[in-house]
């Protein structure tokens, strides 16, 4: 019995690992925004800025990972990584009145464009080795 092409492909794979990485960035962005209350030396919107950053760039470097090892994923990984920033837009009153959706929003720039060049760079390399192997079938 033949499976699914969609079921071999490295889709689901990326699904799972993007909710995963949504799950430990947003982990993250309170163990570091914990930590970073805990520092006296700069003050809370430091501080909360300081946290969205790291938040951020798990996110963007999970993306770019998740993109290079499963390039068929690259429509949905972004979305389903920056799941908890989505919800926070559409749930939080005060998200676009206050300077947060800033930084949601650039990260969610910055993970798109990550996911696009571990996209292209994957392509890029699973091309490299067909052409070496088209290459090696033709010299022999």
């Amino acid at each position: 019995m033949k499976r699914n092409n969609l079921i071999n492909s490295g889709l689901w794979h990326g699904i799972l690992w993007a909710l995963f990485t949504s799950i430990l960035a947003f982990i993250v962005l309170f163990l570091s925004g914990y930590a970073l209350s805990q520092i006296k030396l700069l003050n809370a919107d430091t501080n909360e800025i300081i946290a969205y950053l790291i938040y951020d760039l798990s996110i963007g470097i999970g993306c770019y990972f998740i993109c290079r090892k499963y390039p068929d994923s690259i429509f949905i990984v972004p979305v389903l990584a920056n799941t908890m920033g989505i919800i926070s837009s559409v749930i939080e009153p005060n998200f676009w009145k206050s300077s947060l959706w800033v930084f949601i929003v650039s990260g969610w720039i910055f993970s798109t464009a990550v996911s696009w060049a571990a996209y292209l760079n994957a392509k890029r390399i699973i091309n490299n080795k067909e052409t070496e192997n088209y290459e090696k079938i033709r010299s022999t």
